[in-house]
């Protein structure tokens, strides 16, 4: 029997002495371990031996990057302790299967099976396993972006930790944590948690972890631009990790210093460290993070370097590996060197796309140094207009200010000056060096573009001197001023002396285009300017032609491109027997210039016809916005509107109030176009929608200079009601230091522009609208008391559709015509069960959620045209038994019942203000609107 016995007890042994090299991380050789092990002894199969031996064998295999060999050996040891009640080894083998499947980017196998295994580790008393589980789960997380669970898990873990008393597992936890915060652009408190974990480690004498605490602080003093200490943490990083002979982290250290000699403008040196890390990752993970990550910055490198066919191969490369892993910030910042490769190319439409996607993607990943990189290239790239450019600028500079990175506000800046100045722009760049005068570059740059403005003042650049030439002319004053497009013609044609002059100009290709032509036909124009294949014009600059036809000697083509067409053409030609069949040099010129003066025409003409169609939609609005045309027959909502009637031309504040969709919105409009003040402007401000810092721009407009980004003044939407009415939506959601100034202007009817000491009068009726209790707000302090009574000299409260049924039959009728005629689509016809179900809904939403449901109606109406019941919405039919209590389904289908009850009922204590009713049920509000959507809940918000 002990001779039997010996080989087991000696395997058992050797097993251990494996598990000691996987804790050191010393995988090949423990590999190497294993399969003499399985050659000596042999392991007689479904023991426990055996099936340690497999675990272990999954475990080296997944941590070589043999996957499919670890896969098998982790069914092979799973398959005997599933049913061997050893909770801790089936929790380990799970934990196996979770590190493979992130491996693989099979994510969501991969948060089942780790989940399973803290689960197993808890059971069976192995906090310190659940603590490893928790973290490999939140990297997950992590790798899917849902930063909230993966702090939660993280915290979790930290919890485990600590009531474990292992301070080197607290702080791995903590250097995890801060490595989101890194991504997330919170570098001080990232910093604090590395240096955390560093003091740890190396208490401990854990190399290979310090080595990774010091890549971090490294790459967080990198993003931080302390370019010196970064360099310091990464040299001691480079020593821990030959010490430690860490693959992975050496070709993290090659990432890092490489960016970190680029930014220096080391690019050889850069370069060199790239291409070690390259051929690294190719040979240890070549489908890993890694290979993608390497890629991307030797890619952003050949982008600086102007080598922008190698950096599309690098980034092709790259984007390859990011897609297969999902790594959506690596995607997102491939996109932006994908947006540079084909600017460089001239490809600006497809520039304009990538960086599109880049900043939508960035900014949905709420990564904020990557997304301000983003920002940084479209700017560089030429392929956005000034007008973008600034835009760009502005929200660049809000992003370094965030991340607290002065470097980076000037980096913005800078980038934006010289692009202005290169692209003409010199006010826009002296715009921006005038707001960093405190650079030491600012003062000569200031001088420098001054001296260049005043040279093109008094130069043939000055566009005013074409224009004063047209004016001085009476035949061009004419034509100018009467804003007519044949009478600028014919001043063309006789300062070129021709007589076959035309103006060719499309907005879309959908629409009919347009001309005018003086002795020659929109045909005979056509074929000269534009393919006949694909209708684009043949040249996009503009062109004098000689000969080549025997009716033409001569014909100039000049395109320009107004704002909002597709394209213009300006096209003049001379006949072999004109007096003088060639167009000189001058004449040329004279047309190149005059194409200017036809935009503006253009644009004019454009101009007035918007004009007439906003006034005629003035007219309609006017005509629909009055108290005749509310839709209601209770005798509530009518003496409502008869006090409205009666006060509608005074100045004293309205304030309504009532639940979401009970027509707030439309009472305030029709208050003021039944007013005196109708002809003014109606401004309407969502008070909710906006950060406080934005509101009160966005209210009391700024002056040029006010703060980092005010490029030109800016009027606010209190001068853009001046004469008319502002209504505040959502009042009650103000913040308490704009209530001060708020207060101001009911007293004072004045206000300052940020940035300015001189008061500017405005005369301007403002009614508000709540749907919260301010009373209560006011008992709370989270409302002033003077000025509720300001705002509240009159109020009405509107009741919600469940208090007057009597407008259901109404409203059905004219929310249904108008829903069809918006989806063009014929009216349906409501079943009288429809219409049942319709009149005894109660209506959270009000009329807004009617309006909402009959739009869906006719939507979903079949080919009959008949509505029945079975299109209406879940919520107008009654639940199965009552209660989800009662109900007698699984447990799971009652569970789920009981959790859409509770989300209802919160939402409609909450008035459906989803962060309230997140509040009430205690979860954040990213997991109820999931909920929401899972349960098919109706946003009536």
């Amino acid at each position: 029997m002990d001779n039997e016995r010996q080989p087991v007890t000696a395997l058992v042994r050797q097993l251990e002495a494996v598990e000691v090299l996987v804790e050191k991380r010393e995988y090949l050789k423990a590999k190497a371990e294993l399969a003499e092990l399985v050659n000596t002894f042999r392991p007689v199969p479904h023991t426990a031996e055996w099936a340690h031996l497999s675990y272990l064998e999954a475990l080296v295999g997944q941590a070589v990057g043999d996957f499919a060999w670890a896969r098998q050996k982790a069914a092979e040891a799973y398959e005997f302790f599933k049913n061997t009640g050893e909770h801790r080894h089936t929790a380990q083998i799970q934990y196996v299967f979770g590190l493979i499947e992130t491996a693989q980017g099979n994510l969501k196998e991969a948060e089942q099976q780790l989940k399973e295994a803290v689960f197993g580790f808890r059971r069976a008393a192995d906090l310190a396993g659940a603590v490893d589980a928790l973290s490999r789960l939140a990297r997950v997380y992590c790798i899917i972006f849902d930063f909230q669970r993966a702090c939660e898990v993280l915290a979790e873990g930290m919890e485990l930790a600590h009531r474990l008393g292992d301070a080197r597992r607290t702080a791995w936890l903590g250097a995890n944590e801060g490595r989101i915060l890194l991504l997330l652009g919170d570098w001080n408190t990232a910093i604090e948690r590395f240096n955390t974990a560093r003091s740890s480690d190396l208490e401990q004498g854990d190399d290979l972890n310090l080595s990774k605490d010091l890549l971090s602080l490294g790459y967080a003093y990198l993003c931080k631009g302390d370019y010196a200490v970064a360099e310091r943490y990464l040299n001691e990083a480079y020593a821990k990790i030959i010490a430690s002979s860490a693959m992975w982290e050496l070709g993290i250290w090659y990432e890092y210093a490489g960016e970190l000699k680029a930014v220096r403008g080391d690019y050889e040196g850069a370069e060199e460290l790239y291409l070690k890390g390259v051929e690294l990752s190719e040979r240890i993970a070549p489908e890993s993070a890694l290979v993608s990550q390497t890629y991307r910055l030797y890619a952003e490198l050949m982008v600086l370097r102007n080598d922008f066919e190698r950096a599309r191969r690098f980034a092709q490369t790259a984007y390859a590996v990011a897609t297969r892993l999902g790594e959506r910030i690596e995607i997102g910042a491939l996109l932006r060197v994908f947006g540079r490769t084909t600017a460089a190319a001239g490809d600006f439409v497809e520039s304009r796309r990538y960086f599109t996607e880049s900043i939508a993607l960035l900014k949905d990943l709420k990564v904020r140094r990557e997304l301000f990189l983003t920002y940084l290239e479209a700017i560089q790239s030429g392929s956005f207009s000034l007008e973008e450019v600034a835009g760009f600028l502005a929200r660049a500079v809000r992003l370094a200010e965030g991340l607290k990175s002065g470097r980076m506000v000037k980096e913005a800046q800078k980038a934006a000056a010289r692009v202005f100045e290169a692209r003409g722009a010199l006010d826009l760049a002296l715009g921006v060096w005038v707001g960093m005068k405190t650079d030491t570059e600012a003062e000569s740059k200031i001088l420098e573009l001054e001296e260049k403005l005043a040279a093109r003042a008094t130069s043939s650049e000055n566009e005013y001197r074409l224009f004063r030439l047209v004016t001085s002319d009476p035949t061009g004053e004419e034509a100018f001023k009467k804003g007519d497009i044949e009478g600028l013609l014919r001043f063309l044609e006789k300062k070129t002396g021709t007589s076959r002059v035309a103006l060719l100009a499309q907005k879309s290709r959908d629409e009919k285009t347009s001309f005018w032509g003086l002795g020659i036909d929109e045909k005979e124009v056509g074929e000269k300017v534009l393919n006949p294949e694909t209708s684009e014009l043949k040249s996009e600059k503009p062109a004098l032609f000689i000969g080549g036809e025997e009716k033409v000697a001569s014909f100039i083509t000049v395109p320009f491109q107004p704002s909002g067409y597709r394209y213009a053409v300006l096209f003049l030609e001379r006949g072999p027997a004109s007096e003088r069949p060639v167009f000189l040099e001058k004449e040329f010129c004279f047309a190149v210039a005059f194409a200017d003066l036809a935009a503006f025409k253009l644009l004019e003409k454009d101009h007035a016809e918007l004009a007439a169609t906003t006034q005629k939609l003035l007219s309609q609005l006017e005509e629909s916005a009055v108290f005749p045309n509310i839709i209601t027959r209770s005798e509530g909502m009518q003496r409502t509107l008869s006090r409205l009637e009666q006060v509608k031309d005074s100045d004293l504040p309205i304030l309504l109030e009532g639940e979401t969709g009970t027509g707030k919105d439309l009472l305030a409009k029709a208050i003021h176009y039944s007013s005196t003040r109708k002809k003014g402007h109606f401004v309407a401000v969502n008070c909710a929608a906006l950060p406080e810092s934005i509101l009160e721009s966005e209210l009391f407009g700024h002056k040029k200079g006010a703060f980092t980004g005010a490029l030109a003044d800016k009027i606010g939407l209190l001068e853009e009601a001046d004469g008319g009415t502002l209504y505040l939506d959502e009042v009650a959601e103000i913040p308490l230091s704009m209530q001060v100034k708020l207060l101001r202007i009911l007293e004072e009817k004045e206000f300052f522009r940020l940035g300015e000491t001189r008061p500017r009068k405005i005369d301007i009726r403002i009614i508000s609208a709540t749907n919260r209790d301010v009373k209560a707000q006011v008992s709370a302090g989270l409302f002033r008391k003077d000025l509720y009574y300001r705002l509240n000299t009159i109020n009405v409260t509107l009741p919600p559709l469940r208090e007057r049924r009597e407008d259901i039959s109404l409203l059905v009728d004219y929310l249904l015509k108008r829903a069809a005629e918006q989806a063009h689509r014929p009216v349906p016809t409501l079943s009288p069960e429809v219409l049942r179900f319709l009149f005894a809904y109660d209506y959270p939403g009000n009329v807004r959620e009617l309006a909402n449901e009959l739009s869906r109606l006719v939507a979903l109406a079949p080919p009959s045209g008949v509505a029945t019941k079975e299109i209406l919405s879940e919520k107008f039919f009654p639940r199965p038994t009552g209660s989800s209590l009662d109900w007698d389904g699984s447990l799971e289908e009652r569970v789920c019942l009981f959790e859409k009850e509770e989300i209802v009922r919160a939402l409609e204590s909450a008035r459906f203000v989803k962060a309230q009713a997140a509040r009430i049920l205690g979860v954040p509000v990213s997991t109820l609107r999931y909920k929401m959507e899972k349960y098919g809940i109706a946003d009536t918000e």
